[in-house]
């Protein structure tokens, strides 16, 4: 499949929110939302993002994943994961 990665920043209307899309498809169908590390112990993405610290969901649509952070995390260390 090849290495993931993030090709643009989107915002949303939550400022604790942004769309990361990706160059690949994660989903074929449906979508996926993850309000804990262990709600995601089948997705290796998932738990990724949670080890990172200060992130409240992860929602995962075929190309795109929406990360909601806690109101006190800075943006600038996740978006540089």
């Amino acid at each position: 499949k090849g290495v993931i990665r993030v090709l643009r920043t989107r915002e949303t209307p939550n400022p604790d929110a942004l769309q990361f899309v990706l160059n690949a498809q994660v989903l074929d169908f449906g979508n996926k939302s993850y309000s804990s590390r262990k709600d995601c112990e089948e997705d290796p993405m998932g738990q990724a993002l949670f080890d990172l610290g200060g992130v409240q969901n992860v929602y995962v649509m075929q190309n795109f994943v929406t990360v909601t952070k806690d109101p006190g995390t800075a943006w600038v260390p996740l978006k540089n994961q």
